[in-house]
């Protein structure tokens, strides 16, 4: 019988910590931070591969990656930590988790006062149970079990008693949470340049209020938002910086056009020629970042804006702009260059990456682009590690259907926010909102 509500639990003084290696890096690293790593004297991680001289693609993936990611994130966090070899055993064998726990106490026995950890998370229940109770009840006594909620990464200390054969579930101390840093870290990524999404964020943050005001002006004249934002668009493309847009050249939407530029006026690097009556004639754009943020960013900062007020006071950071890297020695052994990634709004909540891909697009060409980076990545850390989100608030159902969009984001993982007006409101934008402050409304 499972305690419903648990009593609170204190982290031993000293701890000797074993784990299960597998995809969940979070879980595993969740306790050090929890605990503090200055109590953890010692380590052991478990790896479940059948051949340690010949692991499969598989293994090396979920167990002996995890695993040294695990061990250098420990190190940093307790230089002084004495991290042993990994245990590599065959995973379904139940002599070879229990010879893994024993050498776990032999080891702890060394140090006064210090308790096994043994984090069951991650492992098959069978094969916990099996270790557990394969040990003798005095080499029980020795093990604290724990489990690591993939929620809230609340950490539980289970107790069995042998005479009732009850269980009890009681609340450890929560320490320090997994900062962007530790996650990249313990799923193989790096941040490129910190500077540069720092200049971005500050970019975006400073010009909010300009992309505020165009989505507003693209409200208003919402008959034909798609023309004068894909006139915009293609203005941008190819253009070298600085150049120059005549409007006397664009054509009919030439009018929602000048209100689309208009509410870009307060853009450093855009510089606004007007005739004898006020009227915009031409602009000349000399700034990078001013072409880029016409080109769509004017619509990631308006969301990056909103998600900021939404977590504003709570323990979340919002990034912008956040370029990513793969840091993996077995690739850059085979001489294959990091590939590089860009997403354009990310969050951690209780170690759950969070990404926003803004899309201000008006029509379905090339639509299945925008996925397959956070396809690849969702596959590299783990679906259930990562949430991600496609905003595209110009497209209508009608439009994502072509090519069966629809169906394949949602195969994807990806939840998908689409839609422009329901009188008078952005569909997409509000209900992406709600969802957001549902999520803050669920933080502890």
């Amino acid at each position: 019988m499972t305690s419903t509500d648990p009593q609170p639990a204190e982290w031993p003084e000293k701890i000797y910590y074993v784990c299960n290696s597998t995809f969940g890096a979070v879980v595993n690293a969740t306790p050090i931070t929890h605990a503090g790593a200055e109590r953890i004297v010692g380590m052991q991680i478990l790896c479940g591969v059948r051949n340690p001289c010949n692991p499969t693609l598989d293994e090396e993936r979920q167990s002996k990656r995890p695993a040294n990611r695990l061990r250098d994130f420990a190190k940093q966090h307790n230089s002084s930590i004495e991290v042993a070899e990994h245990i590599y055993a065959d995973p379904d064998s139940f002599m070879a988790w229990n010879g893994a726990l024993r050498q776990a106490i032999m080891q702890a026995n060394r140090y006064d006062n210090c308790t096994v950890v043994y984090n069951v998370t991650g492992g098959t229940k069978d094969m916990i149970l099996g270790c557990l109770l394969g040990l003798t009840q005095d080499e029980r006594s020795k093990i604290m079990a724990i489990s690591v909620s993939k929620n809230n990464r609340t950490c539980m200390h289970l107790i069995f008693d042998d005479e009732t054969g009850c269980l009890e579930e009681r609340t450890l101390h929560r320490g320090n949470g997994i900062c962007l840093d530790d996650l990249l870290q313990l799923y193989g990524y790096l941040e490129v340049d910190i500077e540069d999404r720092k200049k971005h964020e500050k970019f975006i943050r400073d010009h909010r209020q300009v992309g505020e005001k165009a989505l507003v002006t693209v409200r208003t004249i919402a008959q034909d938002h798609r023309a004068t934002l894909g006139a915009l668009q293609w203005q941008m493309q190819d253009k070298e910086v600085p150049f120059s847009v005549k409007f006397r050249n664009i054509g009919a939407e030439s009018t929602t056009l000048r209100a689309l530029i208009e509410s870009f006026a307060e853009l450093k690097g855009l510089n606004i020629q007007r005739g004898e009556r006020g009227r915009i004639e031409s602009i000349t754009i000399d700034c990078e970042m001013t072409h880029r943020f016409i080109g769509g960013v004017w619509l990631e900062a308006a969301i990056f804006g909103m998600i900021s007020d939404i977590f504003k006071g709570t323990s979340v950071e919002v990034y912008g702009g956040l370029k990513l890297a793969v840091k993996d020695t077995r690739i850059r052994s085979m001489n294959v260059p990091p590939s590089d990634m860009e997403l354009d709004i990310a969050f951690l909540i209780d170690g759950q990456l969070h990404v926003v891909e803004v899309k201000a697009v008006t029509t379905p060409k090339g639509f299945g682009q925008f996925t397959p980076k956070l396809v690849k990545m969702r596959e590299e850390i783990g679906s259930h590690r990562m949430r991600t989100f496609l905003i595209t608030p110009f497209l209508e159902r009608t439009d994502i259907e072509v090519g069966d969009f629809m169906s394949r984001t949602k195969q994807q993982g990806i939840e998908l926010y689409y839609g422009y007006n329901e009188r008078g409101n952005g569909r997409a934008i509000n209900r992406l909102n709600a969802k957001l402050d549902e999520m803050k409304n669920n933080l502890q």
